[in-house]
């Protein structure tokens, strides 16, 4: 069994992606993530936003007010609306069952943000424990 364990968040602190903000690896939202996985049964992908190639027209075509309105919509838009968006952005293999997600946010040393998108994929048959949100969830920095 191959455990893998995720990078932990920084908790959420509004404001903080802003030009004056400290976030690095800030939670904006997780469903169903994991803090260590068996990568032998469940699968993840992730990258930075700004390294998708494709990335200025998955935020054009998934999020009302584009790049710049990126934090407030993770904050409110649906689940299903997330997946339909990292899916795309992250080309995402059609045949697997996405089952959970994070995203978290920095700031490069340009004070722009910077989006770390994840999605992850708990086998059937995996132990595997998942987090949404990050009360109690061990996946998340002290």
């Amino acid at each position: 069994m191959d455990q893998r364990k995720v990078y932990p968040a920084s908790p959420y602190k509004s404001c903080n992606l802003g030009s004056f903000g400290k976030a690095s690896y800030m939670l904006v939202r997780q469903f169903n993530f994991p803090d260590t996985y068996d990568a032998d049964l469940d699968k993840d992908i992730s990258a930075d936003h700004d390294r998708c190639e494709h990335a200025s027209s998955c935020f054009k075509k998934h999020v009302a007010g584009g790049e710049i309105g990126f934090e407030n919509w993770a904050l409110t838009a649906s689940n299903e609306n997330i997946f339909n968006f990292l899916k795309d952005i992250l080309q995402a293999d059609s045949k697997i069952s996405w089952t959970g997600f994070r995203i978290m946010g920095s700031l490069s040393h340009t004070s722009r943000a910077i989006y770390s998108l994840a999605l992850f994929a708990k086998h059937p048959s995996s132990d595997t424990l998942v987090y949404t949100g990050e009360n109690n969830a061990p996946n998340m920095r002290k």
